[in-house]
């Protein structure tokens, strides 16, 4: 089965939408802790605008949510001076946007198994309030298997902690990381092999065998394409 072009785009605009919706209800919950913060304290617009370095004016509309391009710094500036501490944290939510280099690296693992797996592109988790999303599900008689691609390693224990926890929550027996074949990734691998071979039992060779014949690989693997 062939990535659609126009599901990938409709998704996207789905999660951007969505990301914009949550910002702004949480940027006026914010704005809203600001506010009985400066009114609770008995502190003037004016007072918190001089401290801060700004005119009462751009205060004024800062707090009322009349700006709607709010400088992050900004922000946890005005919150300092109100005694608060602003945090900022991301979370993984759903699925992510995909450049062609992350196509490209699902499309090699897809040509490489052949013919024998029926594809799906970011299948959703089983709860329906949990927004994550596989890259991809091939699925071969009672066969069913999840994979994650990763163009660029960085923090190799990090993406192990997620990927644990996503298989954890989302409904699959069998994991399998794909890693793009580059010279960069392959030294963070070595690096990072006695964590990976605890994590990912299975060998790349053993299973590509597995799953090229439409088998079980037997464990979770990591695979270089």
């Amino acid at each position: 089965m062939p990535f659609d072009i126009f599901t990938r785009m409709a998704s996207r605009e789905r999660c951007a939408h969505r990301g914009a919706r949550i910002g702004a209800a949480r940027l006026r919950a914010v704005l809203g802790e600001i506010r009985q913060a400066r009114v609770g304290a008995g502190v003037s617009q004016q007072r918190v605008a001089q401290e801060v370095g700004i005119s009462r004016s751009r205060f004024g509309r800062v707090e009322r949510a009349e700006v709607k391009d709010i400088d992050f710094v900004l922000l946890s500036t005005i919150a300092s001076v109100l005694g608060l501490d602003l945090a900022l944290r991301a979370y993984p939510a759903g699925p992510r946007v995909r450049d062609a280099g992350h196509l490209k690296l699902l499309a090699r693992l897809q040509s490489r198994l052949g013919p024998l797996w029926s594809w799906s592109f970011e299948v959703p988790f089983p709860r329906p309030d949990d927004l994550r999303a596989w890259d991809a599900v091939p699925r071969y008689r009672d066969v069913v298997v999840a994979c994650e691609a990763e163009v660029k390693l960085h923090d190799i224990q990090a993406l192990i902690r997620r990927e644990q926890i996503k298989k954890r929550d989302g409904g699959v027996g069998r994991l399998i990381l794909v890693v793009s074949d580059t010279k960069e990734n392959r030294q963070a691998l070595r690096a990072a092999e006695p964590i990976i071979r605890t994590v990912f039992p299975v060998g790349p060779r053993r299973a590509m065998a597995a799953l090229r014949a439409g088998h079980d690989p037997g464990g979770d693997a990591l695979i270089v394409v």
